[in-house]
């Protein structure tokens, strides 16, 4: 999947319009349509922006991660403040784990 459509995706997800993207983030409508198009992609600053507003990491949106890293990812570092991990998240954990040492051993 190349980035227009993981950001049009990671816009789905988040439940928003374009409309809504460009009054919050403040990038032109016309200027997401376009990346959502693959007529023209962001700037650093841009996908940086675009990947915060739809809480997904860059990597997602270039193709690096995929959403399920993504949200293994999110979710161990969820409860950075200390507190304590559901028994779902322990498993989550623990798959990550998994998939981290067979990522490595490829």
């Amino acid at each position: 999947m190349d980035i227009a459509n993981r950001l049009k995706k990671a816009r789905e997800l988040k439940g928003s319009t374009q409309t809504q993207v460009s009054k919050e983030t403040g990038v032109n409508n016309k200027t997401l349509s376009g990346y959502e198009r693959g007529v023209s992609e962001p700037d650093l600053s841009t996908l940086t922006l675009l990947a915060d507003y739809y809480s997904v990491s860059t990597d997602f949106l270039l193709g690096r991660l995929d959403k399920q890293e993504v949200e293994e990812i999110t979710t161990i570092a969820a409860h950075h403040d200390g507190t304590e991990y559901t028994d779902k998240e322990k498993e989550e954990i623990e798959s990550f784990k998994e998939f981290v040492k067979a990522r490595r051993n490829k």
